[in-house]
């Protein structure tokens, strides 16, 4: 067999070879988060394969550092959440160099210093992807409506329209809430204790002939208090 290859086959290894250099996007780990910068590092769990005179040989892709994490927001609002060791991140790379664009405020045009393309250099770190091994707990989804969930705490805003929530403690206005709202049940039965007592002072009095005899009349102050454990408020 000839040791030469086709023209043909030369330019496909050729082409593919070059396609394997091009960086487009790829999972990977976090192995720390700078939350002051918005970065991390990430580890890329891939290897790749190339052929030499001795055979073929593996290069891991390695880890990258400090590479910006791209939440979602749009105007003044935003959605963050805390980023930790081992998340898993979807990175972007771009077309060109981000180093002038980064540094800038973005709305000027760039000229890249560096004819870079499609490098490893230029990621950005998009958080949320999952593998089915990690996949989200079944009670942060719901087929009803959005759902957010931290920990413990969760909150459901449905399609048909309650937004439920679930937590330890709710503070409304401000995290220094510190007035504990009244409870519905609880106020209603204090304001039915206190109508009853107010209708037995009539009544007593009205067969004393207006003078309430001492005694006769049981305390306003019902046991039961109105104050929720769990609501806050400052107003």
């Amino acid at each position: 067999m000839s040791q030469y290859t086709s023209e043909e086959a030369s330019i496909d290894r050729i082409n593919e070879y070059r396609q394997s250099r091009v960086k487009t996007a790829i999972p990977a780990v976090v192995t720390s988060y700078n939350m002051a910068e918005q970065t991390v590092n990430v580890l890329i769990p891939y290897e790749e394969t190339y052929e030499t005179a001795e055979g073929d040989e593996t290069e891991p892709w390695g880890e990258l550092h400090d590479v910006p994490v791209q939440f979602a927001s749009g105007g003044s609002v935003s959605s963050t959440f805390p980023i930790e060791k081992d998340d898993q991140v979807l990175l972007v790379f771009s077309c060109r160099s981000i180093d002038e664009w980064y540094g800038s405020n973005g709305k000027q045009v760039i000229e890249p210093l560096s004819i870079r393309m499609h490098d490893v250099s230029d990621a950005f770190a998009i958080p949320g992807i999952r593998t089915k091994e990690n996949k989200l707990p079944s009670d942060a989804v719901s087929a009803d409506g959005w759902v957010l969930k931290s920990g413990d705490s969760r909150i459901e805003a449905k399609k048909s329209g309650p937004i439920d929530t679930t937590c330890t403690r709710l503070n409304i206005g401000a995290p220094s809430a510190s007035s504990a709202l009244a409870k519905a049940p609880a106020t209603d039965t204090r304001f039915s204790d206190i109508e009853t007592k107010i209708n037995l002072i009539i009544s007593v009095s009205s067969a004393s002939g207006g003078l309430i005899p001492p005694g006769s009349v049981l305390p306003l102050t019902p046991g039961a208090s109105t104050a929720s454990g769990k609501a806050f408020t400052n107003d």
